[in-house]
């Protein structure tokens, strides 16, 4: 089953905390170590998952291959003036886990603000927050698949859960979907932002 998710996963004896588990799992999953990562903090109070798994989240900005962020100095090392925008992590360079990962997409601020994309849901059936359409990101040409080979076109299928128990599979109503806790936890991010109401 497709799923549209932030890396992560559970704790193992070798993290000594949900963090130190967060950059383990995102560099078993998509291949960013955690040098590339400047942790800019947790995002918001954990939930629980409904197979009933802490989840803790964190936000952070990640650095191209050939820039590593210095944790001990607080800046990054590249060549770029300070004034430049930050290079966006070309989704080419990730090294996906076939085991985990099947698709890997960007997700632009105007797609996740865009009204055409956006689904209104209640959180838990109380919180309200949107989930966002991504169906076209996800097979456009941008994105990165586990089973593609070089010039290989992408087929993206997902199943639809009539009973709407993974929320963060197939979406509702047949919509390719983030949704569920991770679109709950992409909508606490744009509130902060400032983004959202």
């Amino acid at each position: 089953m497709s799923r549209r998710s932030f890396p992560g996963g559970k704790l193992d004896e070798t993290d000594s905390t949900p963090l130190a588990a967060a950059l383990r799992e995102t560099r078993e999953e998509v291949g960013i170590h955690s040098n590339q990562i400047e942790i800019l903090g947790r995002l918001a109070p954990p939930e629980n998952s409904l197979s009933g798994m802490r989840v803790w989240p964190y936000v952070g900005f990640v650095y191209p291959p050939e820039t590593r962020f210095d944790k001990e100095s607080d800046t990054h090392n590249s060549n770029a003036h300070n004034a430049a925008p930050l290079p966006s992590l070309p989704l080419s360079s990730l090294t996906l886990s076939r085991q985990e990962v099947a698709h890997v997409f960007h997700l632009p601020l105007a797609a996740a603000v865009s009204p055409t994309r956006l689904h209104s849901y209640l959180f838990r059936g109380a919180r309200p927050y949107h989930a966002v359409s991504v169906a076209d990101l996800i097979a456009g040409p941008g994105a990165v698949h586990s089973d593609q080979g070089p010039g290989d076109q992408a087929e993206v299928r997902w199943i639809v859960d009539p009973e709407q128990r993974d929320e963060v599979g197939g979406g509702r109503e047949g919509r390719l979907e983030v949704w569920g806790l991770t679109g709950w936890y992409l909508n606490v991010f744009l509130r902060t932002l400032g983004v959202y109401e």
